[in-house]
């Protein structure tokens, strides 16, 4: 055996940027519709109901307003019977709503589940082909906490957050055209609006991203140390290693507290900023309507594409959906948290499950031999003392000759820790590896076996 070089070997992160596959978050996505089609369609076609019904709603005031309050008020014998079926009627909207709402949320507590059942069965059938090496570079605490935290991030995102976004966009689309419709002036002020809310999310976004990727890192760290720290009690008693151990702790613990208070500082900037802009809108637009509907111009630029003038129902009304416009991009900038966690849960995800797999070159079989006969081997039923190494049909006789000759050896390329070994163990002796802890001992092990290539 002999080896002079290591090649550098890439991580999940560095294959993933080399073969170009994208972001985690799209691949996730992709994943989930992937296994979850007719589920998944079934939840659009709810929350479609759902926002639409909302929408319903909000356009009704206009209607009560303009076709039954101001009439009602202005008669000398007001009928109510028309406005109580009105209401009945929106009523019944408002049911079929709120069951399509409650549908789609028991949809998705499915799909959230099937889609974490079949990610851990692909996370642990990847995982127990990975060769030696990626255990060696990997601490048992951190790969448990792919299993664990970093995929219950994707429970919370997929079972809450992508419904929420789902229906936000959908909500978005259908209220804009009905804002369009009553009012063009007052929708290019919700459009300003919300752009500059678009714009405050997407700059806290990038930066919360980078504080949860950390955040996440961290507390692989912690619950490797505290893993390790745990199989390792004995050690830990028997040279006195408390303190030591403590310090070591509370230095990656403080670590993981700051991380956790940068992320958080961050991400609950969001909430206050939107909602503070969204008023600020609410505000602007219930002035400027005031004024063109008490101003009484006819112009067509100040009409929707309706064709009609804008009244105090209309005005009303489009308050109701300005609302409803920027309570989606609220919700969107307010799932940001989750979003940034996600993507750091799924870097992770993706970085073990883009970890190239041990390469499988066949397998041989150890047999008995029969002796009797040197030149013609042949496989014995009985145990004859002599075994031979069987490749299909072919016999090679096991000698017990192991020769390492040079051998250089790092797990990462930028750190050796082999250099020059060389060693032979002849037949029929026994040979010790001796020494403290970091000799080399394991890696010479593992090599001997062939769990790193040559």
């Amino acid at each position: 055996m002999s080896r002079k070089n290591d090649q550098p070997r890439l991580s999940g992160a560095e294959l993933r940027k080399r073969l170009g596959k994208g972001s985690t978050v799209w691949r996730l996505f992709g994943f989930i519709l992937r296994n979850n089609r007719a589920g998944l369609a079934a939840v659009l076609v709810c929350i479609a109901v759902s926002s639409l019904t909302s929408l319903v709603s909000s356009l009704f005031t206009k209607t009560l307003i303009d076709d039954f309050i101001s009439p009602l008020v202005d008669s000398a014998a007001p009928d109510f019977v028309p406005l109580a079926k009105e209401l009945l009627r929106l009523t019944a909207v408002l049911l079929t709503g709120t069951l399509a709402s409650y549908a789609y949320n028991v949809i998705m507590i499915r799909v959230s589940q099937g889609t974490m059942l079949k990610l851990r069965e692909r996370l642990f059938s990847h995982l127990e082909d990975l060769p030696l090496r990626y255990f060696d570079s990997h601490s048992h605490g951190e790969i448990m906490s792919v299993f664990t935290n970093d995929v219950d991030t994707l429970r919370q995102v997929i079972g809450n957050t992508l419904p929420s976004l789902l229906q936000s966009l959908v909500t978005i689309v259908a209220t804009f055209i009905s804002m369009v419709v009553l009012s063009l002036p007052l929708t290019l002020v919700s459009i300003v609006m919300a752009s500059l809310t678009v714009f405050v999310t997407t700059k806290l976004g990038k930066l919360s991203k980078k504080y949860f990727t950390e955040r996440q890192k961290n507390l692989a760290v912690v619950n490797g140390f505290i893993e390790e720290m745990v199989s390792g009690q004995r050690v830990v008693k028997v040279y006195c290693h408390e303190k030591k151990a403590m310090d070591q702790f509370s230095v990656i613990n403080e670590n993981l507290r700051k991380s956790v208070c940068n992320a958080n500082k961050v991400g609950n900037i969001v909430m206050p900023v939107n909602g503070n802009l969204a008023n600020l809108g609410y505000v602007l637009i219930a002035i400027i309507g005031a004024v063109i509907a008490l101003g009484g111009s006819d112009s067509w630029m100040l009409r929707g594409l309706g064709g009609s003038a804008l009244s105090l129902g209309t005005l009303v009304a489009f308050l109701t959906l300005h609302k409803n416009f920027t309570r989606p991009v609220q919700s969107i900038s307010n799932e940001i948290n989750s979003i940034a966690m996600a993507s750091a849960g799924t870097d992770r995800v993706y970085g073990m499950l883009d970890e190239a797999k041990e390469v499988d070159n066949g397998n041989v079989t150890l047999v008995n031999i029969n002796v009797s006969d040197s030149d013609n081997l042949c496989v014995s039923e009985e145990r004859t003392g002599k075994w031979a190494w069987k490749h299909g049909e072919r016999l090679v006789p096991l000698q017990g000759l192991v020769s390492l000759t040079d051998v250089d050896f790092s797990y990462v390329p930028e750190k050796q820790i082999l250099y020059d070994i060389t060693l032979t163990a002849y037949p029929g002796r026994k040979i010790a590896f001796v020494g403290g802890t970091g000799a080399g001992k394991t890696p010479i092990t593992n090599l001997i076996n062939r769990f790193y290539e040559i």
